[in-house]
């Protein structure tokens, strides 16, 4: 009986624990908005890029991504269109849905002066180390929902926040005070010369 008891208040404490950090990890579309306008106002430095390099130490889950960036949405007066250095705690090898960042994706970087001496070889565009918060991540998955038996895309995922598309993310972003201030220019096509007047 004792041991059917201790057994049945294991299980009791399991189910309360995982219940417990279900209910912290769920957060109310509320509490995700406040998270995400709380992102936006504390970092100093909100640009979009893509990850073209990697390094990590040996035996060390740091780990350094070079970022070419493209757009900048807060800082462009200290940081510049080009490569900067974002320092995680992650390990190279990222696979789809863990966290971090891989090498040839794009994200919305939320970042801050790291004040790390890691990784002072690695030379880039911007001299200053950043460490992230949790990016926005651009995504190509395509997946079948089956309620309504349709195939969705999902352009963009910040945290448990959804975006079907990048316009709806960069107009949550305006509405939130974030505009680009500076952009890469995209390469415009050459007028075509072959065709006769």
């Amino acid at each position: 009986m004792k041991t059917k008891m201790g057994v049945i208040t294991v299980v009791f404490i399991i189910f309360c624990n995982l219940f417990c950090y279900a209910q912290q990890i769920i957060l109310t579309p509320q509490q995700r908005l406040a998270a995400q306008k709380e992102c936006i106002e504390s970092y100093p430095y909100i640009f979009e890029g893509k990850v073209i390099q990697q390094q990590g130490k040996k035996g060390r889950t740091s780990t350094c991504s070079v970022i070419s960036i493209t757009k900048i949405f807060k800082g462009s007066s200290q940081i510049k269109l080009g490569t900067i250095k974002v320092f995680t705690e992650q390990g190279i090898n990222i696979h789809d849905g863990e966290t971090g960042l891989s090498k040839g994706s794009t994200y919305i970087i939320f970042g801050k002066p790291s004040g790390s001496n890691e990784f002072q070889s690695i030379v880039t565009d911007n001299s200053i180390l950043l460490t992230i918060d949790e990016p926005i991540i651009f995504s190509k998955k395509i997946y079948k929902n089956s309620k309504t038996n349709s195939i969705d895309t999902t352009a963009v995922q910040w945290g448990q926040t959804t975006y079907k598309t990048l316009y709806e993310l960069y107009a949550y972003l305006k509405e939130n005070g974030l505009t680009v201030q500076e952009e890469v220019a995209q390469p415009t096509m050459p007028a075509d010369t072959t065709k006769q007047k």
